[in-house]
């Protein structure tokens, strides 16, 4: 199928899992009922592979910027991109087996000075394109103009995608 080949593959079927999204851990990673065979990618944390692909496209295009995986309402720098990952309700069979996870990106963008709008701009741009070429689509986007007396501005988007339990990404 069309869909599938633009798809990103992020776990290798038959890897174990290094840990359950509940938390459980066993000696062989992850014991939990989601567990599928010889691993279940769902059950997965797939956020440092995910940040790690948007950080490299940044940092190749802006260089300086600041990159973070937590999101706080103050930034350590200009400009900064913070970019968490949240794992929303997953689909279950009949046998309680998990078919797909969907996964949610929320991304800030803090930039200042004088072409600040601009830049904020060049640089959701960048984001954009990559959460596109990951197969992410993007959900919500809000912009704040009037922050630390007008001297910053922040864009905060959120994009979703569904993964599959083999660990690919597909629109939702």
């Amino acid at each position: 199928p069309q869909g599938r080949a633009k798809a990103r593959r992020l776990a290798d079927k038959g890897q174990p899992a290094r840990m359950c999204h509940v938390g459980e851990r066993g000696p062989d990673g992850c014991k939990c009922k989601n567990r599928v065979g010889g691993g279940n990618a769902l059950t997965e944390d797939f956020q440092p592979q995910i940040f790690e692909f948007f950080a490299q496209k940044l940092e190749a295009k802006f260089p300086g910027v600041k990159l973070s995986s937590v999101i706080t309402d103050q930034p350590p720098s200009f400009p900064c991109v913070q970019i968490e990952q949240d794992d929303l309700p997953t689909d279950h069979d009949n046998s309680g087996r998990i078919r797909f996870v969907n996964v949610r990106l929320r991304v800030r963008v803090y930039t200042t000075g004088n072409t600040k709008t601009s830049q904020a701009r060049k640089i959701q741009m960048c984001i954009d394109e990559t959460a596109n070429s990951l197969n992410f689509t993007r959900q919500s986007y809000i912009t704040s103009g009037y922050l630390y007396q007008n001297s910053a501005y922040r864009t905060e988007t959120t994009y979703r995608a569904r993964m599959t339990e083999d660990g690919v990404l597909t629109r939702t």
